[in-house]
């Protein structure tokens, strides 16, 4: 292997030392549960359901969401229990 550029080596060691050190957020330490994000691909799927401002993305992901076996399940929950079955 030939042997490192010096030149190129100290370019990347500042490349490196001049990013920002990212500090992950409270909600990102957070993990998402099952319950959350049922709760969350319902109030997506409201908003848009009555016209008011949703995202494309998250409406795909709500739509996407709505058609697997974790949101088929906590709906049959809330269904059958009420808000209090879901989480």
């Amino acid at each position: 292997q030939a042997p490192a550029d010096p030149e190129l080596e100290a370019a990347r060691d500042a490349m490196i030392l001049d990013m920002p050190a990212s500090q992950p957020s409270a909600e990102a330490e957070k993990e998402e549960t099952p319950a959350d994000r049922y709760i969350r691909a319902q109030a997506i799927l409201s908003r848009w359901e009555a016209g008011e401002m949703a995202g494309e993305d998250e409406v795909r992901w709500a739509q996407n969401y709505a058609q697997t076996s974790e949101y088929q399940g906590l709906l049959a929950m809330e269904q059958h229990f009420g808000k209090d079955g879901v989480g």
